[in-house]
């Protein structure tokens, strides 16, 4: 190997190891591979995770090289993976939601955004698909539809929303 990232050997008990062809890998403490270097690049995250890339798509394993999310996506977006869970994930031009514990998509790749914000908390999180927004819960169901142009909580309590929709030229707005 060109290079061995002795610092994460120390901490972790494995290290990534880059070859001259700018190819990435990763070997345990005792030298034995992981990951061979055939990889575009390779992170070692402090939640027991490595995140790979390869001809352009992203997937995140344990330590021993296990499959959490597979290697699919163009983007996984990890907002703070070791309190919630869950992560953002993009393809093509479309986000959803991986569940990493339970090693499953919950919401499929077809939404323009995606907010986890109250995933966890709250049970729920905001989706936007063709300009409009809906709600879809933890268990990754459709709870709201995405046919409003405005949503929000409205009382935390009763799980209650207000949703805004555009009939005409005056917005309507309800709870749902």
């Amino acid at each position: 190997y060109d290079y061995i990232g002795a610092g994460d050997l120390k901490k972790y008990g494995i290290a990534c190891v880059h070859k001259s062809n700018k190819k990435q890998g990763v070997i345990d403490i005792h030298g034995k591979e992981i990951f061979d270097c055939s990889y575009d690049e390779v992170y070692i995250r402090e939640t027991g995770h490595i995140d790979i890339k390869k001809n352009g798509k992203n997937g995140l394993y344990d330590f021993q090289g296990n499959v959490i999310i597979p290697q699919i996506y163009d983007v996984i977006i990890f907002t703070d993976l070791a309190k919630y869970d869950y992560c953002n994930v993009k393809q093509g031009n479309k986000y959803g939601v991986y569940h990493v514990k339970l090693k499953k998509e919950l919401i499929p790749c077809r939404f323009e955004d995606v907010s986890l914000k109250d995933l966890k908390e709250k049970g729920y999180c905001f989706l936007k698909e063709k300009g409009k927004y809906g709600c879809w819960s933890v268990e990754g169901k459709e709870i709201i539809p995405c046919q409003f142009a405005y949503i929000k909580e409205f009382s935390s309590i009763t799980n209650c929303f207000e949703v805004t929709s555009e009939i005409s030229e005056n917005g309507k707005t309800g709870l749902w």
